[in-house]
């Protein structure tokens, strides 16, 4: 007996009759495209699929079926899992990347603590020699040993090594306010 509604998309495609048991038209209705899913199963397999789950599955076997369909249409070799191995390849690709950020975090994180310690260092050099003009005196006697130490090196060309006397190595005198 025919229906009074539009056939569903399965008998609009094969170009029939929808009639009121039709086992399509609960799962392809008419504006669904049934013809990804006729193209790679068939329509009697589908049918067959649909008869052997229970009513309360066929809904998600159509959708599974429709889907399954499309990946197959889109990837002929590999389907779905085509799309599987893709988001695996995506994921590992991820985790590699966030690896490599924590990796990068942590490196941070350990120039910031150990500038902390230069600080804390420093301010203690602060309070024990006298101030800022002791600490910026002791600097610039150490960059300039530095500067004497590169420029011997370069004359020498590294025969000899330059060596630090006990006046070079002085502490710095505090200064009086």
């Amino acid at each position: 007996m025919p229906s009074l509604t539009s056939p569903c998309a399965a008998c609009k495609f094969r170009q029939r009759n929808c009639t009121q048991g039709c086992v399509f038209a609960p799962y392809f209705p008419a504006e669904q495209r049934f013809s990804n899913v006729f193209h790679v199963y068939g329509a009697s397999a589908v049918a067959k699929m649909l008869n052997e789950v229970s009513p309360e599955r066929r809904k998600d076997l159509a959708d599974s079926l429709a889907y399954h369909a499309e990946m197959r249409l889109i990837d002929p070799v590999n389907g779905c899992f085509g799309e599987v191995l893709e988001l695996r390849l995506w994921k590992e690709v991820y985790t590699l990347e966030l690896q490599r950020r924590e990796r990068e975090i942590l490196e941070r994180q350990a120039e910031i603590d150990q500038k902390r310690r230069i600080v804390e260092v420093l301010k203690g050099v602060l309070a024990t020699y006298g101030g800022p003009a002791a600490v910026d005196a002791a600097l610039n006697r150490a960059a300039a040993v530095a500067d004497d130490a590169a420029a011997i090196a370069d004359d020498d060309a590294g025969v000899n090594e330059p060596t630090i006397t006990a006046s070079d190595a002085d502490e710095p005198t505090t200064t009086s306010r």
